[in-house]
């Protein structure tokens, strides 16, 4: 289907404002993991689960990597085979896994009822998913004639014959078809709120009774009812339920008892959805740490999670679908994604960009994006900077991007921040007291990262370090930025420390001095300790020179001891 003006628009402003990837569109941009996706469609999406099967998987990569957007396209591949999604997005500081009701909840809430047409929104929640589902078999809108409709007909015999393991979760169902048609509006409220999961009332208990749905949906019932949900989803003539979770890199943050309750849950989830859903699927969206240091300490979930090999075509049994290895290597991708992003920002603005040039900015950007933020967000990064130079560059001017200005952007920000920790005590505080937790950690470093006007790249960095209580690292971190953009442009950083302030003068000539010894350019990081009383302290690399007045009288001391 050919890329229309409106959606090319909503993906380059989704794009350029976050680098996050647009619910809708995601075809149009997407490369380098096909080879994942045609091995779920072969073994699982138009095979095995259509088939009645079962299956989890779970998909790993850092922040920034690309989670969201393969689940995504793993949605879009469901809906073309015929399946019914869910996609959780929970905040960070909920999972759903300390309570098996809350994880049906989740899926009843964000069940997506989705039109081909591209035109149409998607709609959430298992109520709009019911209606759209009746609508759909009928041909068109509800109403008292529907009642008679052979297809309509048809339904209800096929449900009331389902093999459906909760039979108020049929009456549920089958209630809510009734009140959807005859346009009763205290039935429809009592049952949308049983079949979501949430809190009922006295008023809605009664209602419920009369209608066969007895009980409520409760911890130790709500896996039953989500068999019971997968059941009717089949009975609809869906092919199956996807179940996408992109959330549980914010178990990695969780601790103590509670991550214990949750991955017990979740080790169990594991178990009934591979063996009691029919046609479902379970995908997890994770980062590498939940994998290496969380999962280790529950043996009896990493038995379920560990395995020989990751996912592929030749081993398809494994549960771990790796974003580090795609179909093309790192900078290929990027610049594989540079090249899709270039004519889809042509049709959102009527623009004519030179190709050429454009390609040549990609390299450029990737290049930058790697080097500096490794593999933390650096595709997410190039991805927004990318498209934000596009617009520069439509509106300013053509040109290729020098290498300077795009290491600028980075560096700029990465020594502004470096120096805010060395000036600020309540700052390094934050860093590494105790008395603040993830969720304040998280909150403190965002909001000092928004009044610093920081990258959303470099902002959700500090986020992501907080989130798993490695914000004490931020020095290194720095440093370690530093050096890499350093690396990048053929510089080294002296660290200076004086007596005295420098002027500029002598700050240029102690640089010209250095670059010469060292061959590079020098970056000054220059301080003042006036304890040195006078002189100064170089530092080069691995080489220090100490002419401090300090230093001078403390080994004359030592001298005097010796002779003394």
């Amino acid at each position: 289907m050919p890329l229309t003006q409106p959606l090319a628009r909503q993906i380059v402003e989704v794009l350029g404002s976050s680098g996050t990837p647009p619910i809708k569109g995601i075809q149009y941009f997407n490369v380098g993991n096909h080879s994942l996706l045609d091995a779920l469609d072969q073994f699982y999406l138009s095979s095995y689960l259509q088939d009645g099967g079962a299956a989890y998987k779970m998909v790993i990569g850092d922040y920034g990597s690309g989670k969201s957007h393969f689940l995504y396209c793993l949605r879009d591949l469901a809906w073309e085979r015929g399946f019914a999604v869910s996609k959780v997005d929970l905040s960070p500081v909920e999972t759903p896994y300390n309570d098996q009701r809350a994880v049906y909840a989740a899926v009843a809430h964000n069940l997506i009822w989705h039109e081909a047409d591209e035109t149409a929104s998607d709609e959430y929640g298992l109520p709009r998913f019911l209606e759209g589902a009746v609508q759909r078999i009928v041909g068109g809108p509800l109403s008292l004639e529907t009642v008679s409709h052979p297809n309509y007909r048809a339904l209800v015999d096929t449900l009331e014959l389902a093999t459906i393991d909760s039979l108020a979760y049929k009456n549920a169902v089958l209630a809510y078809f009734e009140a959807l048609i005859r346009d009763q509006e205290e039935r429809l409220d009592s049952l949308t709120r049983w079949l979501l999961g949430t809190a009922t009332t006295p008023a809605d208990t009664k209602v419920l009774r009369e209608l066969g749905v007895s009980g409520k949906i409760t911890r130790p019932n709500a896996f039953r009812m989500l068999r019971s949900l997968a059941q009717t989803v089949r009975a609809l003539s869906f092919s199956g339920l996807i179940l996408l979770f992109d959330e549980v890199d914010r178990m990695a943050s969780i601790g103590g008892k509670a991550e214990k309750l949750a991955t017990d849950n979740l080790r169990e989830v594991i178990d009934r959805c591979r063996d009691e859903l029919p046609g479902a699927m379970f995908v997890y969206a994770v980062p590498p740490q939940f994998i290496n240091d969380v999962v280790p300490r529950y043996p009896a979930l990493q038995q379920r999670i560990r395995t020989p090999g990751r996912f592929s075509r030749t081993n398809h049994f494994s549960p771990q679908i790796s974003l580090d290895h795609l179909d093309l290597e790192e900078n290929d991708l990027m610049l594989a994604i540079g090249e899709k992003l270039i004519p889809i920002y042509e049709t959102a603005f009527a623009a004519q960009l030179d190709h050429s040039i454009q390609y040549a900015n990609a390299a450029i950007l990737a290049n930058v994006a790697r080097d500096v933020f490794l593999d933390i967000s650096h595709r997410r990064l190039f991805v927004k900077s990318f498209v934000s130079e596009l617009a520069r560059q439509d509106a300013a001017g053509e040109h290729v991007l020098a290498e300077e200005e795009a290491v600028a952007i980075i560096r700029g920000q990465v020594d502004e921040l470096a120096q805010a920790f060395e000036s600020s005590d309540d700052l390094r505080d934050l860093t590494v007291s105790p008395l603040y937790d993830r969720q304040g950690q998280e909150a403190a470093i965002g909001a000092i990262a928004a009044k610093m006007e920081l990258s959303p790249e470099l902002a959700n960095t500090l986020r992501l370090l907080a989130r798993n209580r490695r914000l004490f690292t931020l020095p290194q971190f720095l440093a370690k930025l530093r050096g890499l953009i350093a690396d990048e442009r053929g510089e080294v950083t002296a660290d200076i420390v004086s007596a005295q302030e420098l002027s500029d003068e002598q700050k240029s000539r102690l640089a010209d001095t250095l670059a010469r010894k060292s061959g590079k350019k020098v970056k000054l990081n220059a301080r003042v300790d006036e304890t040195l009383i006078g002189g100064m302290i170089v530092k080069l690399g691995s080489q220090m020179i100490d002419s401090s007045i300090k230093s001078k009288l403390a080994s004359l001391q030592n001298a005097m001891k010796e002779v003394g």
